[in-house]
């Protein structure tokens, strides 16, 4: 749009009071006052230079945040600006600052006011990042749960928890004897290793091979030779042997003791001195027919109410054995008594089959010499 303007008062000409439409190309060729122009677009009178704020910018820094300066001018400050979307500044100071604040970097950790997501953090061995939940990241024998960070266990296993601290329970662990198992060479125990100053393993073998059985004393002398009290270990004697086929006790010297008892046999080599009281075994007997037992040696047959007869043992099983039998009546006022036979199961009686004792109190006593039974004492018969 352009005006021809003339100097002075034109008729028909367009001033700052009156309103008036002009058509055309109007082209100005000196300078042209818009103090009178009118802007339709936006309703209002145009702009003069002395009504527009900020005539002049100071710096030159691209990207710069302008700021006012002096009357009409904006500042380019090169410490404020933005680039790529991202505010960049020395200093910021505000009350508040919304936002995600993703790129910030290097702020104290006492100056966040509120919760921070776990996926922003830098998380180290140990951690791990759930659902924006900073987790304890738990690995073999460690045990997270609702409850918190633990040790897992394993069930009788011989460790448990007393006070909350971590102990060694054997009484938690399994019995070796369980489904019919046992102690066996192979198996390990856990021993404190002094002299290293470590914790190692040992076996069951090498541990009695190599030290229990060091420390235990050991038997001396020749085979079969009863041990005696050393002080400290064994000691052993070769004329003290006993021998485990015959079950045999050897004793080359002498033998001293308060009391001896034999329950079957004994047997003398030499000579027998006896420099005591002889203690014989006898029984009484009243049946009609007894037989001699092997621990008999005075036999008292009461022939008060009926004729008892003794049956002797075969003497070739009884070689050197002495037995001794009496007729005795219980009853002091009856004289007159049945007898008292006397036969062998094997051999004679001296020459005959069978001795009669009629009278009270007679007596016979006998020995085998293997083949017959043989009087050698009596009395009254």
């Amino acid at each position: 749009m352009a005006y021809n303007v003339l100097k002075g008062t034109v008729e028909g000409s367009v001033d700052q009071h009156g309103d008036q439409e002009i058509k055309g190309c109007k082209t100005f060729h000196d300078v042209v006052s818009a103090a009178g122009f009118y802007n339709t677009e936006v309703e209002a009178a145009v702009a003069t230079l002395n009504d527009i704020a900020i005539k002049e910018v100071i710096g030159t820094r691209q990207h710069s945040i302008l700021t006012k300066g002096p009357t009409g001018t904006l500042i380019a400050n090169r410490n404020v600006r933005v680039e790529g979307g991202v505010l960049l500044a020395k200093k910021i100071c505000c009350e508040n600052i919304e936002g995600s604040a993703a790129l910030m970097s290097s702020i104290p950790v006492d100056r966040f006011a509120g919760k921070i997501d776990a996926h922003h953090l830098q998380l180290g061995a140990g951690l791990k990042e759930h659902r924006a939940q900073l987790r304890v990241k738990g690995s073999e024998g460690i045990l997270v749960n609702s409850e918190g960070v633990g040790i897992n266990l394993l069930p009788n296993g011989g460790l448990s928890f007393v006070h909350k601290k971590l102990v060694a329970s054997p009484q938690n662990a399994l019995s070796i004897q369980a489904s019919g198992q046992n102690l066996q060479d192979d198996d390990l125990l856990v021993v404190q290793d002094v002299s290293r100053g470590d914790v190692r393993s040992t076996t069951l073998s090498n541990l009695y091979d190599n030290y229990i059985n060091s420390k235990i004393p050991q038997a001396e002398g020749p085979k079969g030779a009863l041990q005696l009290n050393g002080a400290p270990g064994f000691n052993a004697s070769p004329d003290l042997i006993y021998e485990v086929p015959s079950s045999t006790l050897k004793i080359n010297g002498a033998l001293s003791a308060l009391d001896a008892t034999i329950s079957t046999n004994l047997t003398c080599a030499g000579d027998l001195h006896c420099h005591g009281a002889v203690y014989k075994g006898i029984t009484t007997v009243g049946v009609e027919v007894y037989e001699v037992n092997p621990n008999d040696y005075t036999i008292l047959a009461d022939t008060t109410k009926n004729k008892v007869k003794i049956v002797l043992p075969d003497p070739a099983d009884n070689i050197g054995r002495v037995i001794v039998v009496k007729k005795v009546n219980s009853h002091k006022y009856k004289i007159n008594s049945y007898v008292a036979e006397i036969e062998s199961e094997a051999g004679n009686i001296d020459i005959f089959a069978s001795v009669t004792l009629k009278m009270n109190s007679a007596s016979k006593m006998l020995q085998s010499d293997g083949e017959n039974w043989l009087s050698i004492g009596s009395t009254a018969s």
